[in-house]
């Protein structure tokens, strides 16, 4: 859907039955329901993220393992966490950006390339242990 900037949307979460809500997410960040509603106001492009798991229990969570030379650029995780596990299911969006003078020469999860897309983005289900490298390298001067 599209809606102009400065609009405010009101957002009701509703489990199918056997269900129940883990964890509602704005933009990779944890939100905070009342009566399964929760409203925010556009200010850019938004993604909403719902967990759901069965009421009988929780569901696995799953380590994340991040692999990349800090000194050559740096590796976001969307949604943010406490710690770097994330409940099955949950979708994580990884930002890829080199430093200036570094490009991103591979991607790799589980040791399966990964294609980045312009953004640096590249998306990952949790639906077990991943390990995730990114390797720079030097932009060759010519």
């Amino acid at each position: 859907m599209i809606y102009l900037e400065g609009t405010v949307i009101e957002v009701t979460v509703t489990p199918n039955a056997g269900y129940k809500i883990q964890t509602v997410y704005l933009n990779g960040t944890p939100q905070t329901l009342k009566d399964n509603k929760f409203s925010f106001t556009i200010i850019e492009n938004t993604r909403i993220q719902v967990i759901f798991v069965p009421e009988s229990g929780e569901t696995a969570q799953y380590k994340v393992n991040l692999q990349y030379d800090e000194s050559k650029g740096s590796v976001e995780i969307s949604p943010t966490e406490a710690s770097d596990s994330f409940y099955e299911g949950t979708v994580v969006t990884f930002t890829v950006t080199p430093k200036d003078g570094y490009t991103v020469k591979s991607v790799t999860v589980n040791e399966s390339a990964v294609d980045v897309k312009n953004d640096g983005t590249f998306d990952v289900k949790m639906d077990d242990e991943k390990t995730v490298s990114v390797e720079f390298e030097e932009v060759q001067q010519s």
